[in-house]
C-alpha cells in the first residue's frame, strides 16, 4: 500500500493551515521511516501513529472527546480518510 500517497491526497484536499501542519508532520515522519518499504503490519502501525493527531484532533474531534480513539484500528483510519477524500472530491 502507498501510505505516503494517501497522505499526499489528504494534503491536496486540505483546506486550512492547521490541517496542512498535521499532514506535513505525518508525511515527513512516514518518509523518514521509509514506511512504504516496511512490512505491512509495521507500516500500518507507523501510519496510524503519524496520522493520529490529524485524525482525532482535526478530522474527528468527537472521537477524542468520547475516548473512542484508543480502540480505533488501521481500517477505521482508512474508512475515515476515505470519507474525507470523498467529501472533498479528492477520492
Amino acid at each position: 500500500m502507498n501510505y505516503l500517497g494517501i497522505v499526499e491526497r489528504l494534503i491536496s484536499a486540505a483546506t486550512d493551515q492547521e490541517n496542512l501542519i498535521s499532514l506535513n508532520f505525518a508525511r515527513e515522519g512516514l518518509k523518514a521511516e521509509n514506511v512504504n518499504q516496511l512490512p505491512e503490519a509495521e507500516a500500518q502501525k507507523r501510519f496510524v501513529y503519524y496520522l493520529r493527531p490529524f485524525f482525532i484532533f482535526r478530522l474527528y474531534p468527537s472521537v477524542y472527546e468520547t475516548g473512542k480513539w484508543v480502540r480505533l484500528t488501521f481500517d477505521d483510519y482508512l474508512r475515515g480518510i476515505n470519507k474525507e477524500l470523498n467529501r472533498t472530491g479528492k477520492d
